[in-house]
């Protein structure tokens, strides 16, 4: 079973879909999930989702993946997936190989590849061009000895 959210073969993503189905019209589709075709059809409540199995021979899989909406400051409505697993809400669901149902990153065990690095994460991580430095230096001058005196000598980081 990949661990990888890059290898999971594919996602079904409820911003996409209901997209579709707001702008264009569309009320079914299909997506290919990890080598499997998944057909998905607009429901009440949701989407009705079928694929085949992943038992070679068994009849094919269908079930309601309930859809969650979210109020935006804008006035709009941001589509979820209920996880048909945990319940939790989720934009992408994935069908591993192996795996008879559509499930949340946490249900298919799967992460991205930046949480599998082993070196330790700093405090604050340096990237080139968000921070310029400056030396300030202020001379004047000295009215008895009519030389020019260093007053202030300051080499400060700030933020862009």
């Amino acid at each position: 079973m990949p661990k990888l959210v890059e290898d999971a073969g594919g996602e079904l993503s409820a911003g996409l879909t209901f997209k579709a189905f707001r702008l264009i019209g569309d009320t079914h589709g299909c997506e290919l999930l990890a080598g499997r075709k998944a057909a998905w059809q607009i429901a009440a409540g949701g989407v009705t989702v079928t694929h085949p199995s992943a038992c070679p021979g068994a009849p094919p899989e269908s079930y309601l993946v309930r859809a969650v909406g979210t109020l935006l400051p804008s006035g709009g409505v941001r589509q979820w997936w209920a996880c048909p697993g945990c319940d939790r809400r989720a934009d992408a669901l994935y069908l591993p190989a192996g795996r008879d149902r559509l499930g949340c990153r946490r249900c298919c065990e799967l992460t991205y590849r930046s949480q599998q690095t082993a070196k330790p994460v700093t405090a604050r991580k340096e990237r080139p061009g968000l921070w310029t430095e400056r030396h300030y230096q202020r001379w004047e001058s000295d009215p008895v000895t009519r030389q020019l005196v260093l007053v202030v000598n300051r080499h400060t980081r700030r933020r862009l």
